[in-house]
């Protein structure tokens, strides 16, 4: 059973990022990779994604919120999709805006466009389909095996521990003028 690392997660990512040139092109892109893949390999893509969407999207104290809510001239937007457009956006973006919003003064940021949800079930739909109406029992089985699996298990336990959240929690009630005193280099980037 080809079970897949964060690396090769993260790899995947970066070589959709350079062939697409464009988060639009991402779904073409796996959905065309994704065909090529084993059930396995697929759904642990999946188990990876859902991994780094939860960190983004549990953590709703953290300032990025504040920074996407100053991006969007005083609006959150669907959190699922900001999750996915920062992850599209490759490991290293993805790890510095987690620990410091303000690197997304460094990313294509613009009004209501950090958003993406396009690659959210491509992976797990792939996957479904390769084993075509035994769901269930596949599912069943590649839960099993990862349970047992300990080099898997300290993977997903080092890739979560890999994920570092900045100090700085936002205030709800912080108008936009106190966020932009939060985030000045992003406030400073956004007046461009």
């Amino acid at each position: 059973m080809t079970l897949l690392t964060s690396d090769t997660f993260w790899q995947q990512i970066e070589k959709a990022k350079h062939e697409t040139r464009n988060i639009q092109g991402f779904e073409n892109y796996f959905s065309k990779e994704f065909q090529s893949w084993t059930f396995e390999e697929c759904y642990t893509f999946q188990e990876y994604y859902e991994m780094y969407e939860t960190a983004v999207i549990q953590h709703a104290n953290n300032i990025i919120w504040s920074a996407l809510y100053l991006i969007n001239e005083g609006c959150v937007s669907d959190t699922y999709g900001f999750a996915g457009w920062l992850i599209c956006q490759g490991k290293t973006a993805y790890f510095n805006v987690m620990l410091d919003a303000e690197y997304l003064a460094k990313l294509p940021i613009q009004k209501d466009k950090c958003n993406y949800q396009a690659i959210r079930f491509l992976a797990i739909n792939e996957a479904k389909k390769k084993v075509k109406g035994n769901v269930k029992i596949q599912l069943e089985t590649i839960r099993n095996s990862m349970a047992t699996n300990n080099q898997y298990k300290v993977e997903m336990s080092n890739a979560k521990q890999e994920i570092k959240y900045g100090n700085l929690n936002r205030n709800r009630n912080w108008s936009i003028d106190e966020i932009k005193q939060q985030l000045p280099l992003l406030a400073n980037f956004l007046k461009k």
